[in-house]
């Protein structure tokens, strides 16, 4: 936790990215904010060895409820998960949401592990009948595009056109969907996205 200010931010950055979240607590130092930070399960500082989507969000959820945070700004699938929670929630304290290259499609990591795995069709199917009984779900109903169509949060994307782990039209096509958001494109920031113009963004998003 940091900061003495009335407005709570949650935020949430994947792998090892504290460079990033370390720059933007630099960035709101003596602005009215109060910042909880908190790493994905089995990353960082947290315990376990598992991470998905579901998971993640009881606990956003949990912290949600006990710390009632104003604004929610999430890095990579910390953003695809607070447009999951949201979607299944509906939050009422939270005023505003940040997602910084965050993925959209589960169907597109699956295949991407599909490629990199080499796997067949019917290990495929296989995998989404677990999902379904697992979470309740196929492979391809899980689309923060389609659960950004019922946010009504005000919103703000950044996503690097060259960004390498999630591509940039997966935050397009979020965008497109969810009504009051504004998409910030960078070309050269990676999928880190630390840089002074990402924060300055955040903060007066934030700000204003």
């Amino acid at each position: 936790m940091a900061g003495k200010g009335k407005n709570r931010t949650l935020g949430s950055w994947m792998g090892k990215q504290y460079l990033p979240l370390a720059e933007f607590n630099r960035k709101i130092q003596g602005k009215n904010f109060n910042i909880l930070a908190f790493d994905a399960p089995g990353h960082g500082y947290s315990s376990g060895k598992y991470l998905y989507v579901p998971l993640y969000a009881e606990i956003l959820q949990h912290l949600i409820k006990e710390y009632r945070p104003d604004f929610l700004v999430g890095h990579s699938v910390a953003g695809m998960t607070m447009h999951y929670n949201e979607h299944r929630n509906q939050n009422r304290d939270i005023q505003k949401i940040v997602t910084v290259a965050s993925p959209s499609e589960f169907h597109e990591i699956m295949e991407h592990f599909q490629n990199i795995l080499k796997f067949n069709g019917r290990v495929m199917r296989a995998l989404d009948d677990y999902v379904l009984e697992r979470f309740g779900f196929r492979i391809r109903e899980f689309s923060t595009s389609e659960y950004a169509k019922t946010n009504t949060k005000k919103g703000l994307l950044f996503h690097d056109r060259l960004d390498k782990i999630t591509p940039y039209h997966a935050s397009v096509k979020v965008q497109a969907n969810w009504k009051g958001s504004t998409l910030i494109s960078t070309e050269g920031f990676g999928h880190s996205m630390h840089q002074d113009e990402v924060n300055d963004e955040i903060v007066d998003f934030l700000e204003s």
